[in-house]
């Protein structure tokens, strides 16, 4: 249940490490934290808000709980995504936290550690769309590694 907690912290140590000097392109451990600080910001930021949006789809009820989780989810995404204003992924760390999230993704769903959810909700369901979004991501983020940053003037 660290995944969120985890996720910000990556984002609030990768943020002002990517907007120092010297530039991130002679520093790949920097680039490559802030690559993992948008894939897990993003990944379970979507999960969270899938898994609520599940539960109010099937028996769940409408509770603070539920609407602030879904809410600060959903900033996550916005925050890991954010952080590709200041710098773009190289090839080599886009597959390196792809295989990270891949590895995370067998484990949980076909090596039995998935975080158990109450009924109504569908596991199967959550597991279709973290692979759908790791694929996604994965895709997202090396088109976005050959495509350069805007420099300001």
């Amino acid at each position: 249940l660290v995944d969120s907690p985890l996720s910000v912290l990556g984002f609030a140590l990768a943020l002002p490490l990517i907007r120092r000097s010297p530039p991130l392109s002679k520093s790949g451990w920097r680039s490559l934290l802030a690559t993992w600080a948008v894939f897990s910001n993003v990944k379970y930021g979507l999960w969270t808000v899938v898994f609520w949006l599940l539960w109010w789809r099937g028996s769940g009820m409408f509770t603070l709980e539920s609407i602030t989780m879904t809410l600060t989810h959903g900033a996550m995404v916005i925050m890991g995504a954010s952080l590709l204003l200041f710098y773009r992924p190289k090839v080599w760390q886009v597959l390196t936290v792809t295989a990270w999230f891949a590895l995370n993704d067998y484990l949980d769903y076909w090596g039995g550690i998935a975080p158990t959810v109450p009924a109504g909700v569908s596991l199967e369901t959550l597991k279709i769309e973290q692979v759908i979004v790791t694929t996604l991501l994965m895709l997202g983020l090396l088109a976005l590694s050959r495509w350069p940053k805007q420099q300001r003037s």
